[in-house]
Protein backbone atom coordinates (compact mmCIF):
# COMPACT_ATOMS: atom_id res chain seq x y z
CA UNK A 1 0.00 0.00 0.00
CA UNK A 2 1.30 3.45 -0.82
CA UNK A 3 1.00 6.41 1.49
CA UNK A 4 0.02 9.77 0.13
CA UNK A 5 -0.29 12.89 2.31
CA UNK A 6 -0.60 10.77 5.48
CA UNK A 7 0.01 12.60 8.77
CA UNK A 8 -0.50 10.01 11.51
CA UNK A 9 -2.38 7.00 12.77
CA UNK A 10 -4.44 7.32 15.96
CA UNK A 11 -4.88 4.00 17.77
CA UNK A 12 -8.26 4.07 19.45
CA UNK A 13 -9.32 1.76 22.28
CA UNK A 14 -12.71 0.83 23.71
CA UNK A 15 -14.21 -1.45 26.35
CA UNK A 16 -17.58 -1.74 24.58
CA UNK A 17 -16.78 -1.29 20.87
CA UNK A 18 -18.80 1.93 20.66
CA UNK A 19 -17.08 4.64 22.71
CA UNK A 20 -13.44 4.98 21.67
CA UNK A 21 -10.59 7.02 23.12
CA UNK A 22 -7.25 7.77 21.48
CA UNK A 23 -4.68 5.53 23.18
CA UNK A 24 -1.64 6.44 21.06
CA UNK A 25 -0.59 8.44 18.02
CA UNK A 26 1.92 7.03 15.54
CA UNK A 27 3.55 9.42 13.09
CA UNK A 28 3.23 8.37 9.46
CA UNK A 29 5.97 8.49 6.86
CA UNK A 30 3.77 10.87 4.88
CA UNK A 31 4.77 9.98 1.34
CA UNK A 32 5.91 6.54 0.25
CA UNK A 33 5.78 4.39 -2.86
CA UNK A 34 6.65 1.26 -0.89
CA UNK A 35 5.16 -0.66 1.98
CA UNK A 36 5.70 0.78 5.46
CA UNK A 37 5.14 -1.24 8.63
CA UNK A 38 4.06 0.37 11.88
CA UNK A 39 3.64 -1.22 15.28
CA UNK A 40 2.38 -0.36 18.74
CA UNK A 41 1.83 -2.51 21.80
CA UNK A 42 -0.89 -1.84 24.36
CA UNK A 43 0.86 -2.01 27.73
CA UNK A 44 -2.48 -1.96 29.56
CA UNK A 45 -5.04 -4.11 27.72
CA UNK A 46 -8.40 -4.48 29.41
CA UNK A 47 -8.78 -7.76 31.30
CA UNK A 48 -12.10 -8.65 29.62
CA UNK A 49 -10.68 -7.90 26.16
CA UNK A 50 -10.27 -4.70 24.19
CA UNK A 51 -11.80 -3.26 21.03
CA UNK A 52 -9.42 -1.36 18.76
CA UNK A 53 -9.60 0.67 15.59
CA UNK A 54 -7.14 2.89 13.77
CA UNK A 55 -7.94 6.35 12.52
CA UNK A 56 -5.74 7.33 9.57
CA UNK A 57 -5.38 11.12 9.53
CA UNK A 58 -4.30 12.82 6.29
CA UNK A 59 -2.39 16.10 6.15
CA UNK A 60 -5.56 17.85 4.92
CA UNK A 61 -7.41 16.71 8.06
CA UNK A 62 -9.54 14.06 6.38
CA UNK A 63 -9.78 10.73 8.19
CA UNK A 64 -10.46 7.06 7.46
CA UNK A 65 -11.20 4.33 10.01
CA UNK A 66 -10.27 0.67 9.94
CA UNK A 67 -12.73 -2.01 10.91
CA UNK A 68 -13.11 -2.53 14.66
CA UNK A 69 -11.29 -5.60 16.01
CA UNK A 70 -11.70 -7.29 19.38
CA UNK A 71 -8.61 -8.65 21.11
CA UNK A 72 -9.28 -11.12 23.89
CA UNK A 73 -6.72 -11.18 26.64
CA UNK A 74 -6.04 -14.05 29.00
CA UNK A 75 -8.23 -13.97 32.09
CA UNK A 76 -7.13 -17.05 34.03
CA UNK A 77 -3.37 -16.90 33.57
CA UNK A 78 -2.71 -13.33 32.54
CA UNK A 79 -1.46 -14.69 29.21
CA UNK A 80 -1.69 -12.40 26.18
CA UNK A 81 -0.11 -12.56 22.73
CA UNK A 82 0.46 -10.17 19.85
CA UNK A 83 2.07 -10.71 16.44
CA UNK A 84 3.54 -7.75 14.61
CA UNK A 85 3.77 -6.63 12.00
CA UNK A 86 0.80 -8.48 10.60
CA UNK A 87 0.92 -9.26 7.65
CA UNK A 88 4.08 -11.06 8.75
CA UNK A 89 7.45 -10.80 7.08
CA UNK A 90 10.97 -11.99 7.82
CA UNK A 91 11.30 -9.62 10.78
CA UNK A 92 8.01 -10.44 12.51
CA UNK A 93 7.85 -11.20 16.19
CA UNK A 94 5.38 -12.62 18.66
CA UNK A 95 5.13 -10.93 22.03
CA UNK A 96 3.78 -13.07 24.84
CA UNK A 97 2.89 -11.47 28.14
CA UNK A 98 2.51 -13.62 31.22
CA UNK A 99 1.52 -12.61 34.73
CA UNK A 100 3.70 -15.39 36.19
CA UNK A 101 6.27 -17.95 35.01
CA UNK A 102 4.55 -20.24 32.51
CA UNK A 103 5.28 -23.11 30.14
CA UNK A 104 3.38 -22.73 26.89
CA UNK A 105 3.11 -24.61 23.63
CA UNK A 106 3.18 -22.53 20.45
CA UNK A 107 1.79 -24.23 17.34
CA UNK A 108 1.62 -22.84 13.80
CA UNK A 109 -1.07 -24.18 11.45
CA UNK A 110 -1.78 -23.42 7.82
CA UNK A 111 -5.28 -22.48 6.64
CA UNK A 112 -6.08 -26.16 5.96
CA UNK A 113 -5.43 -26.98 9.63
CA UNK A 114 -2.12 -28.79 9.06
CA UNK A 115 0.35 -28.42 11.94
CA UNK A 116 3.55 -26.87 10.56
CA UNK A 117 5.61 -26.17 13.67
CA UNK A 118 5.50 -26.73 17.42
CA UNK A 119 7.63 -25.04 20.08
CA UNK A 120 7.71 -25.34 23.86
CA UNK A 121 8.43 -21.98 25.50
CA UNK A 122 9.26 -21.09 29.08
CA UNK A 123 7.87 -17.62 29.78
CA UNK A 124 9.06 -15.26 32.47
CA UNK A 125 6.67 -12.81 34.14
CA UNK A 126 6.21 -9.78 31.89
CA UNK A 127 6.78 -9.50 28.15
CA UNK A 128 8.59 -12.26 26.27
CA UNK A 129 9.53 -11.60 22.63
CA UNK A 130 10.31 -14.33 20.10
CA UNK A 131 10.93 -14.29 16.35
CA UNK A 132 8.04 -15.66 14.32
CA UNK A 133 9.53 -17.59 11.43
CA UNK A 134 7.32 -18.16 8.42
CA UNK A 135 10.00 -17.44 5.81
CA UNK A 136 9.84 -20.94 4.29
CA UNK A 137 6.05 -20.88 4.08
CA UNK A 138 4.02 -19.70 1.09
CA UNK A 139 1.93 -16.52 1.28
CA UNK A 140 -1.45 -17.12 2.88
CA UNK A 141 -3.33 -17.30 6.18
CA UNK A 142 -1.78 -19.04 9.18
CA UNK A 143 -2.93 -19.63 12.74
CA UNK A 144 -0.61 -19.23 15.73
CA UNK A 145 -2.05 -21.16 18.68
CA UNK A 146 -0.59 -20.65 22.18
CA UNK A 147 -1.70 -22.88 25.04
CA UNK A 148 -0.66 -23.24 28.66
CA UNK A 149 -2.98 -26.19 29.31
CA UNK A 150 -5.66 -23.99 30.89
CA UNK A 151 -6.19 -21.39 28.22
CA UNK A 152 -5.69 -21.22 24.46
CA UNK A 153 -5.08 -18.09 22.40
CA UNK A 154 -5.51 -18.19 18.62
CA UNK A 155 -3.99 -15.48 16.42
CA UNK A 156 -4.71 -15.19 12.71
CA UNK A 157 -1.68 -14.02 10.73
CA UNK A 158 -1.23 -13.26 7.07
CA UNK A 159 1.98 -14.04 5.21
CA UNK A 160 2.10 -11.56 2.37
CA UNK A 161 4.03 -11.75 -0.88
CA UNK A 162 7.60 -10.58 -0.44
Amino acid sequence: MMEHAMDRFDIEKSADGRLFEVEAKVTATGESNSRKDYSWLDQNPLSQGTYYRIKAVNTDGSVEYTNVVFVKTGRNTGLTATVFPNPVNTGSVIQLHSGSPAKVKLDIYNSAGMLLNTQQLNLQPGTNTRALELKTNLPGIYWVVISDGKETIRLKVLKALQ
